[in-house]
């Protein structure tokens, strides 16, 4: 294997490869439906609230004023704020909460595709095999599970983001100077601000990417590692130093407790079989295996995933450089099992991460690198039989896919569509023909362009993904077309004006509950000792119940009240006590205390006053909000300083440096590198 300069494929040759399958991605939302799925219309009040918070001043809002009935929620200090900084930005500039999140779609898709091929390229020699592997993550069913089916935007996005950041620490491990550990810092910020379990599961993939480099004895690289890592925590502590802290102001208690009215949902394993179903449907997560939805990986990426494992048998070379990769791989599929329930009842905040096929993210990437570190080594190999062997697999799965996904549409959708509406069950029945000629008709023609080169393997292959995820795409758009989230009256004005949130109890199932989370309510400040879904809206009022109080205004997270006191007194306000609530009274700071229901009052004199009750904050997020703003402008420092000259050029793993202190392989003369353009 030639060592030198590997080439980058030419941007032509990439667009050509990420545009289709960006497109089959992000094709439901191109039908401007709002996506039904599990969180409902939950995103769309969070977004609208804290746009309208940035709107009234509030850089980083952290408590909701219009949440729980008008009480106020701490839902920002407690829920990463990334998805709704980016959805606010495209506010601003005009468009619609829903073109917003829309738009935050494409770009998590866009940014998944160019993390993965980031990702393969550090194990593959040739650029056409991480454009394979970058389709297998971008198109893989989980992805559309993700963003179609249980509609957690914030997931999704994070999953954008984790294959740069493995990518960087990788990197880091590898290449001296600052930049790889800075970029690393960088993403590993933008994940803790946009989904905190996420940022917790690659956490523990930095440690134990660490503990592998310590036992090499490469502590150059561990520290490098720790620098990066450390660093992004910095850059983040806004976010999850408050929010683990702060946590025990609320009941967080409830998402792991079922003694204190929570679910325990850490049950929710994936049953063998689930892992190669082609069933995909919209429904939810149940103990036992009537799951109504999937979680299946795609025929290509198992197909590639066990080619490699047989590779690695029979080369030692190959086996060394994808171990680690294997061991992830493998060890992020157990934890889905039943088999890992001991697991999830000792590791520490196991509990949080609700359901074990979250993990699936993290499979989507593994299986990506795998495939493509498979299909480079395929091309090594000189003779015809290999070749046509995965040729012929991959047609074979592309049938199969084409086959089976057609049930989707015949026998589960357009069934659940005319059973809602009373009409006679419709389907096509020459759908399964017609996909299945398409497919092996893809499949011939990209074989037959490159039959005589390897690049038909990597051809193939894409065909395959393409046309795999072709009918759960189209299955998504016909459902957000025919069966759209109703955004009914209420939900319309709430989202318009967000004040009118204040008066909005949203239904999920049996269930009533207010604008706060879509599970149990976990961020209820604990001082609260109301039902604001039975109990009538409570009204401000002096303790004595003498005077006048009038509410004249509410902007960003103060409110103001005037007040007519015949004496000295408390005015009991409607809003929520929680640790960094503060008073002014005319002005100048006034004494509070937390009311036996949990509300704030404020001390009053006798007279006529102004009254604001605002959200100031802790001390501690204070000095958390320093410290990221001191590791932001650290960050960014390195980021401008860092020297070109000392960036790693090639950053792959494909063959080990020639010293120990050395981490870039040595150029050979007289030899060119055998990387292609695609």
């Amino acid at each position: 294997m030639a060592t030198g300069r590997v080439m980058k494929p030419g941007a032509a040759v990439f667009l050509a490869a990420a545009f289709p399958v960006v497109l089959l991605a992000v094709a439901p939302v191109f039908t401007g439906s709002w996506l039904f799925g599990h969180e409902g219309s939950h995103y769309l009040f969070r977004a609208a609230e804290f746009h309208a918070l940035q709107r009234d001043g509030v850089l980083y809002p952290g408590w909701c004023p219009d949440f729980y009935m008008g009480y106020g929620y701490p839902f920002f200090l407690f829920y990463p704020p990334g998805v709704f900084f980016l959805a606010s930005l495209f506010q601003f500039c005009g468009a619609s909460i829903v073109t917003a999140f829309h738009i935050g779609i494409v770009i998590g898709t866009v940014l998944l595709f160019g993390g993965t091929y980031r990702f393969c390229r550090l194990w593959t020699v040739r650029s056409a095999p991480a454009l394979a592997g970058a389709a297998l993550a971008t198109a893989g069913t989980f992805r559309f599970v993700q963003y179609y089916v249980r509609g957690d935007l914030a997931e999704a996005l994070a999953t954008g983001l984790l294959p740069w950041a493995l990518a960087e620490a990788v990197t880091a491990c590898r290449a001296r100077g600052a930049p790889a550990p800075a970029r690393l810092a960088l993403f590993t910020a933008l994940i803790f601000y946009t989904h905190l379990l996420t940022a917790v599961a690659l956490s523990g993939c930095l440690v134990v990417i660490g503990l592998a480099v310590a036992l090499k004895g490469r502590w150059g690289g561990v520290l490098r590692l720790a620098a990066g890592s450390l660093l992004g925590l910095l850059v983040s502590a806004a976010y999850w130093l408050v929010a683990f802290v702060e946590r025990r102001y609320v009941h967080t208690g409830r998402l792991t407790d079922v003694s204190l009215g929570g679910f325990a949902w850490s049950d929710h394993f994936v049953l063998w079989w689930q892992r190669f179903s082609p069933d995909f449907f919209f429904g939810g997560s149940v103990i036992g295996p009537g799951d109504g939805m999937s979680f299946a990986s795609s025929y290509p990426s198992w197909i590639l995933v066990v080619l490699a494992a047989l590779l690695a048998v029979r080369n030692r070379a190959y086996a060394s450089r994808i171990i680690h990769l294997l061991s992830a791989w493998l060890a992020v599929n157990l934890v889905l099992f039943p088999l890992s329930s001991p697991f999830w009842k000792i590791a520490p905040f196991m509990g949080y991460f609700q359901f074990p096929w979250r993990f699936l993210a993290f499979d989507l990437l593994f299986s990506a690198v795998l495939a493509a570190s498979a299909l480079d080594e395929l091309s090594k190999r000189k003779g015809k039989l290999p070749g046509a062997l995965i040729g012929g697999v991959a047609l074979s799965v592309a049938l199969l896919a084409a086959w089976q996904y057609t049930r989707v549409i015949n026998e589960g959708l357009f069934r659940m569509l005319t059973l809602r509406s009373n009409a006679p069950p419709a389907s096509f029945p020459y759908l399964p023909f017609v996909t299945a000629a398409l497919a092996a008709g893809g499949l011939v023609a990209a074989w037959a362009i490159g039959r005589r080169s390897w690049k038909a393997v990597e051809f193939a292959a894409l065909a395959a993904v393409v046309l795999f995820a072709l009918p759960i795409s189209t299955a998504c758009m016909i459902r957000a077309i025919y069966d759209p989230f109703v955004i009914d009256g209420p939900t319309r004005e709430s989202i318009e004006d967000p004040a009118n949130l204040q008066r909005l109890v949203v239904t999920t199932g049996t269930r009533s509950v207010a604008t706060t989370t879509t599970s149990q309510d976990e961020y209820r400040p604990l001082t609260a000792k109301i039902d604001p879904v039975r109990s009538p809206k409570y009204a401000p009022v002096m303790d004595a119940g003498a005077g006048t109080v009038e509410r004249v205004s509410q902007k960003g997270e103060t409110r103001t009240w005037l007040v007519s006191a015949p004496r000295a007194g408390f005015l009991r306000t409607d809003w929520l006590f929680f640790p960094g609530a503060a008073a002014e009274v005319d002005g100048a700071p006034a004494p509070i205390r937390c009311g036996k229901d949990g509300f704030v009052e404020v001390r009053v004199r006798r007279g006529k006053h102004t009254v604001r009750v605002m959200y100031a904050g802790t001390t501690l997020q204070q000095i958390a909000g320093i410290a990221s703003i001191a590791g932001a402008l650290l960050l960014a420092g390195l980021l401008i300083t860092s020297s070109p000259a000392n960036r790693n050029r090639s950053g792959d793993l494909r063959s080990p440096p020639a010293r120990k202190s050395d981490p870039l392989p040595p150029r050979r003369p007289g030899r060119k590198g055998n990387g292609d353009s695609g």
